[in-house]
């Protein structure tokens, strides 16, 4: 698919559960380079496990986390460092 070809990897899709069409033609561009992990970070709100309109799995092809969102206290922390270049919506 033209869309993923069109940007550097690695690539960050955020809210996948909007486009889970996608999935196929993310499981393509792994199968053609498999060594190469980390190719593709997806990030969303709904647990992959239980999206609607998931046809295709990556199975063997993805690490899923369960990340909580970060408190107040937590963003407001010394300890914690934004990343030069993203953009970051509080």
């Amino acid at each position: 698919m033209f869309f993923l070809k069109r940007f550097k990897k690695p690539l960050i899709i955020d809210e996948i559960q909007y486009a889970p069409q996608l999935l196929r033609h993310i499981k393509v561009e792994i199968d053609i380079n498999r060594k190469n992990n980390g190719q593709f970070f997806i990030t969303g709100s709904q647990k992959f496990t239980l999206m609607e309109g998931v046809s295709e799995s990556l199975a063997g092809r993805v690490g899923i986390l369960t990340l909580h969102t970060l408190s107040l206290k937590e963003i407001q922390t010394k300890y914690f460092f934004l990343i030069p270049g993203f953009c970051y919506i509080f």
